[in-house]
């Protein structure tokens, strides 16, 4: 019994976690045209392509830096600096969060990003994915709302910057928050 109880509850996380790939595409999709349509069309319209390939060159490098790199800008180490940046509301509608599993709780009540402890490994893994995929994209969207300004596009500029800030900066402090979380509590355990 104890068996087909562990069986049931693995074959809740297996299937809450494709549907949570599912409701995942609606946050990803309304936040990737929203923020990303404006510096798309300013580079095809205004940023001369000899620039595209420098900004995305200096992102790319970014992008490949250790994961010391990435420890050493963390915003803090403590959860209550993320908590008063706002990060409790970017993670209301972000892939995997509050609105996504909440979602997926509704048809899986046992459903859990992280299932096993074995899992922790690959989850924060992927935090550094999703870091350094917004970090290329922060330093070359910041890179094109500069260029922006000195060419005197200010609205460009400033559209192309907030964009950044909400599309890229946020989603960073996101990963590095999410990383704490899972490290406090896994040091709570070992505790226990």
């Amino acid at each position: 019994m104890l068996e087909n109880r562990h069986i049931s509850r693995r074959q809740s996380y297996t299937e809450g976690k494709r549907l949570a790939s599912l409701y995942n595409i609606i946050p990803n999709m309304i936040w990737t045209v929203l923020h990303l349509t404006p510096v798309t069309v300013y580079c095809f319209s205004d940023l001369p392509l000899k620039y595209l390939y420098i900004f995305g060159g200096i992102s790319i490098v970014f992008a490949a830096l250790p994961h010391r790199f990435y420890f050493w800008i963390q915003l803090s180490n403590r959860i209550r600096v993320y908590h008063k940046v706002g990060i409790l509301l970017i993670r209301k509608f972000s892939q995997d969060g509050d609105w996504v599993n909440q979602a997926v709780r509704r048809r899986y009540p046992n459903y859990t990003v992280i299932f096993r402890r074995q899992d922790i490994d690959g989850y924060i893994a992927k935090t550094y994915f999703f870091e350094r995929f917004h970090m290329l994209l922060w330093i070359f969207m910041l890179a094109v709302s500069i260029y922006a300004a000195v060419e005197k596009d200010w609205i460009w500029a400033i559209i192309i910057f907030l964009n950044n800030i909400l599309y890229n900066l946020y989603p960073i402090f996101l990963q590095q928050y999410n990383r704490l979380r899972v490290l406090r509590i896994l040091s709570k355990s070992k505790k226990i």
